[in-house]
């Protein structure tokens, strides 16, 4: 189950739009694009803030790279 998985896992890490700006290397415009997009990962807060899981913000970039046609 994912969150056994996030639970042992001390190297996961949410990001805030502009650290997964900085981590894919674009601009923090460019990650609120890539949220409009309802496959896209994040987990959304009562107060509203955003914060992606950079594991699987790396996989979502390479499925969308690698189907970018469609």
């Amino acid at each position: 189950m994912l969150i056994e998985q996030l639970k042992n896992d001390s190297s996961f890490k949410l990001l805030t739009i502009a650290k997964a700006a900085k981590f894919l290397g674009v601009g923090p415009s460019q990650v609120k694009e890539l949220l409009l997009d309802p496959a896209c990962p994040r987990v959304l807060f009562k107060s509203g803030s955003v914060r992606i899981p950079e594991e699987l913000l790396r996989e979502f970039v390479i499925q969308r790279s690698k189907n970018w046609y469609k």
